[in-house]
């Protein structure tokens, strides 16, 4: 004889599901919660906390967990759709894992705050997010929104990374790091930034280190394209017209074929470079080293670290003592542009080349017919001349009011003049001491750094491709011209509504972050220092005028780890609301007005 289970009529799965989101929430708030006491409680009041309220932390988790697998389970009798094994099988296994905790926890006696992380604070938390992770409804945040997607997977690496850091593993001394000093380096790695509040080489030890370098490793290269990738090849969703959508909003390309070659090949290129890069420069390093193990590891540190441009190193001084080490420059500056150029730009250059190629082998070796001669796409153009203006007006501007300062001593001036030019815009790696720069090198490098690098790649800013559409309709208009140009073109007045967009948008949200940063410091700088920091973190260039080091409060790093946090994710939170602003379709206008402008 089967046994049915009878649920009340008035039960229906809306109910069930707020039941459900709220059970996940009070998860969430624990969460929070624990971060917060990390970051703003002393060690010994949270020792009084979690000592007295461990017991009662543990089971209220346990009594949460148990009652999202029965609200899953009558949710499933309610609708009699698949039942989810993946969700009972962790839901098993959490209920035991706080069980075993609850009584490892009655039967210890800490000592100290470091037992109760071990114990309490760190089980907890991982319990939770898990839980979390297993009863979230994963396919509609992924399918609805590439953001989300993203900006989830950050979370996951800072929460992981942080962690880590935190350990005393990770110092070079007995003591761990603060966790809101881990913090703020894991922010700084994912967003590929630089900036730190500690001395990597120093205050880190090897497995910290390494614990940073995969943090950037991570943040520059496998997010992003894990997430894109979601998106258009399945993994999220299997709707071809959402894969399309969401590609053609990030590239300006038809076929999902072409677009897996795009990402897969860059993906190849930047490991190929990391490889290679580490090769070349390894003597130089060796030189300064004189131990081989620590040469190939600052050698491979500093290669993924200048693809990925994060300016991260592992010396004092930065890259100041490489700074007559002409070939360690070019390589670096080589690594530093095949990470801030973009992968649209990056799949047209190894075309081109390919092209280039194969018409020399037809002209020389072969009596074929002529191949077609490879056309770079409007992009790729704008990208490649504005990238390119920039890095040289740049050297030419750090030669002009820097050469009797800070460049007065150095043997190779253009050549560094050069190599800071580039890496001042998105990576952070500098062999000029720029704590003493002049004032006006501050203002124009912060103008150069909130620009940023190329669309679709790891550098941070506005991105060159929109500087380059509202510089060329500003010549536009000077000239009386209804539309811009550029290579016989025209660009679509959209284009420039998104820049606008971007660009003053952006803006807004610098001076915000800078009255807040200003509010926060302990000691007063010089308001161009201030301005360089926020363009720093908001570009993820990495560069410091010296305030990161000295004069950051708590409320003061958590404003610089949100800047660079909405760097990072400024590229596709962007595309996420443009695509759904701009493509919306109106069954009416309202009537025009005239303004007055000027």
């Amino acid at each position: 004889m089967k046994y049915k289970l009878i649920l009340p009529k008035r039960i229906n799965r809306k109910v069930l599901t707020f039941l459900k989101n709220t059970l996940l929430s009070l998860l969430v708030l624990y969460c929070v919660l624990l971060i917060s006491l990390e970051l703003f409680v002393k060690p010994s009041k949270s020792f009084y906390f979690f000592s007295n309220f461990g017991e009662i932390i543990y089971l209220g988790l346990f009594i949460i967990v148990f009652l999202l697998g029965l609200l899953s389970f009558l949710e499933y009798e309610i609708s009699r759709e698949r039942f989810l094994y993946r969700q009972f099988i962790l839901d098993i296994v959490l209920a035991f894992s706080l069980v075993l905790g609850f009584f490892v926890f009655f039967n210890s006696t800490p000592k100290g705050y470091d037992d109760l992380l071990i114990l309490v604070v760190f089980p907890t938390f991982v319990i939770s997010i898990i839980a979390v992770f297993t009863y979230i409804d994963l396919n509609k945040v992924f399918t609805l929104d590439p953001v989300t997607v993203f900006v989830i997977s950050v979370l996951i690496v800072i929460v992981i990374s942080t962690g880590l850091l935190s350990l005393p593993i990770s110092s070079s001394s007995s003591e761990p790091i603060p966790v809101i000093d881990a913090l703020f380096v894991t922010v700084s790695a994912v967003s590929c930034t630089g900036l730190t509040t500690i001395d990597v080489g120093k205050d880190l030890s090897l497995f910290g280190q390494i614990v940073l370098i995969t943090t950037v490793e991570i943040g520059g290269l496998l997010i992003i394209f894990i997430s894109i990738s979601g998106i258009l090849y399945g993994l999220a969703t299997r709707n071809v017209i959402v894969r399309m959508r969401v590609a053609s909003s990030i590239q300006d390309v038809e076929s999902l074929r072409m677009i897996e070659r795009s990402i897969s090949r860059a993906i190849k290129v930047i490991l190929i470079s990391q490889l290679t890069g580490t090769i070349l420069i390894f003597p130089s390093v060796y030189t300064k080293e004189n131990d081989i193990f620590r040469a190939v590891f600052s050698s491979i540190f500093h290669s993924i670290a200048g693809v990925n441009n994060a300016g991260f190193s592992l010396y004092s001084d930065n890259l100041i003592r490489f700074k007559n080490d002409v070939f360690f420059l070019v390589v670096i500056s080589t690594l530093i542009m095949i990470g801030n150029t973009g992968v649209i730009v990056i799949n047209e250059v190894i075309e081109y080349f390919k092209n280039l190629f194969k018409r020399l082998h037809n002209l020389f070796f072969s009596r074929r017919s002529s191949v077609e001669r490879f056309k770079f796409s409007l992009h790729s153009k704008l990208t490649l001349v504005f990238h390119l203006s920039l890095v040289v007006l740049g050297a030419f501007l750090l030669l002009a009011f820097e050469s009797n300062n800070i460049l007065k001593d150095v043997k190779n001036s253009f050549a560094n003049a050069l190599f800071n030019s580039i890496s001042f815009r998105t990576t952070g790696y500098s062999t000029l001491d720029f704590t003493n720069a002049k004032e006006i090198t501050y203002i124009i490098f912060s103008i150069f750094m909130f620009i940023g690098g190329g669309s679709v790649s790891i550098a941070g800013g506005i991105k060159v491709s929109t500087f380059a559409v509202l510089f060329l309709f500003m010549v536009a208009f000077f000239r009386a011209q209804k539309s811009a140009q550029f290579s016989m073109i025209s660009i679509p007045v959209d284009v420039l509504i998104k820049s606008v967009y971007t660009f003053f948008s952006t803006f807004l949200f610098l001076i915000l972050m800078l009255l807040l940063l200003d509010f926060s410091l302990n000691t007063k700088w010089a308001i161009s220092k201030e301005i360089f920091e926020i363009a720093s973190a908001f570009g993820t260039v990495g560069m410091s005028s010296g305030l990161t080091s000295k004069s950051l409060s708590a409320l003061s790093k958590i404003i610089i780890i949100i800047t660079m946090f909405v760097g990072k994710i400024g590229l596709l939170s962007l595309v996420s609301i443009l695509s759904s602003r701009f493509n919306r379709v109106y069954q009416y206008n309202y009537p025009e007005g005239k303004v007055i402008v000027g």
